[in-house]
This record gives C-alpha cells, structure tokens and sequence, in this order.
C-alpha cells in the first residue's frame, strides 16, 4: 500500500503514484494498493486503516523520513496499524575537527535546525488534535 499527496505541487506525481516504481525492482504489481487521498500524516493512516479492512494485511512495512518516524509510527499505532518502521533518510553530522570556521554560522546546520523544529511543532499539534 502506499498513499500521500503533494497538495502544493499539482503538476507533481503523487508520491503515493511513485511506489509503482517497485515493479522495476521485481515487487508483483498486484501486492501494491494505492491509497493517494490522504493530505497529511493522520490523513494516511485513517486511509491505509480503511484499505486494512478489506485487505487484512499482517504487517506493512511504514516508509517516510527519519525525521518524521518518531511521529508517524505513533499516529500509525494509533490507529491500529501493524507497521514496520524503515527510513528513507538518516541526517547525520560529521564530527570535523573544531577551529575558528566551525563557530560560523552555517546553512546546512540551520537547515537541520529547522527539520528538528518542525517536526517537534507537528509531534505537539498530533498530540493536541489526539492523533497520537
């Protein structure tokens, strides 16, 4: 199953629409459900829930960002789903030796900043709204 929307980008695929690329990699075209009506997070999971009843999957492997997992896997166990967590990307940051230059401001570092920052303000709004 894979579901998600890019709202803000008409003219884009829907990421749900780009799992099919899988097919390439050998996965049977029929094993994969798409569910792409969902707009955020909570969204997702209450549709994958609704594509669970018909289906009864045992287990669904959960893909999203490691940024997000923290949050998507408890909006996805809210709901009832048997998911699997897997990253499609790990940040991380390489330790370099410290000298004057590392005390600059760097864009890359306000960057991570801003992932981190985001994502604990949408953990608190889940949270508030009792999506987790």
């Amino acid at each position: 199953m894979a579901a998600g929307n890019l709202p803000l980008l008409d003219a884009v695929k829907p990421e749900a629409e780009l799992i099919r690329a899988l097919v390439a990699w050998g996965v049977p075209s029929a094993a994969i459900e798409i569910a792409g009506a969902s707009r955020n997070t909570y969204e997702n999971a209450i549709e994958i829930k609704g594509m669970r009843r018909k289906s009864r999957f045992k287990s669904a492997l959960l893909v999203t960002s490691a940024v997000h997992m923290s949050r998507v896997m408890a909006v996805f166990q809210r709901a009832g789903l048997p998911v699997i967590a897997s990253t499609a990307d790990v940040l991380v940051v390489e330790r370099s030796q410290r000298n004057l230059l590392s005390w600059l401001p760097d864009a890359s570092a306000l960057a991570m900043t801003t992932f981190a920052v985001r994502e604990w303000l949408g953990y608190w709004a889940y949270r508030a709204r009792g999506y987790l």
